[in-house]
């Protein structure tokens, strides 16, 4: 049997990302179909030109938190907590407390006091490091799709970028 060159095996490996990445936005674009505030958007840029992948930004944002997660379902489960801390960052401070409040409410189905606590700490946790680290970016996070890879995952991530949403 031949060998295969180096640049066969990197051509199949980077065909390989790219249907990953299809398979992935596809899921998000089902998604979003699906999400009340995508219907506020008539037109999905993929991967604009001049603008940072919200997808590179996210998880970089969750990076240090990241090791504290096992399996998919916590890591899913990080995402979404993630992006919500991220979005309430860019809301203003007087109204964050009720939308913290409501999420605990309608989203929590542990009613013990210590997780409430741990969660809310997490939250403030996100909240500041968006602040201090990520500052500049004021783009809302709309929806996400995670795929698990075995070893590793792809994140697909919808935000807005002006008035329009972008899926990366």
């Amino acid at each position: 049997m031949a060998k295969k060159s180096k640049g066969f095996r990197e051509l199949f490996n980077q065909q390989q990302a790219d249907q990953i990445q299809q398979r992935g936005m596809e899921k998000l674009r089902q998604k979003l179909q699906q999400v009340p505030v995508g219907e506020i958007f008539t037109k999905i840029v993929t991967n604009p030109k001049d603008e940072v992948k919200m997808s590179d930004v996210l998880e970089e944002f969750v990076t240090p938190y990241l090791d504290f997660t096992i399996g998919f379902s916590e890591r899913q489960k990080l995402f979404a907590l993630a992006i919500f801390a991220w979005n309430l960052a860019l809301m203003p401070e007087q109204e964050r407390p009720t939308i913290i409040r409501q999420m605990m409410n309608q989203g929590l189905v542990e009613n013990d006091p210590l997780i409430r606590q741990d969660i809310r700490e997490v939250i403030n946790e996100l909240i500041d490091r968006k602040k201090t680290h990520f500052a500049d970016n004021k783009r809302y996070i709309i929806e996400f799709e995670l795929q698990d890879l075995g070893d590793q995952f792809h994140l697909s991530v919808a935000s807005t970028s002006g008035k329009q949403p972008i899926e990366e």
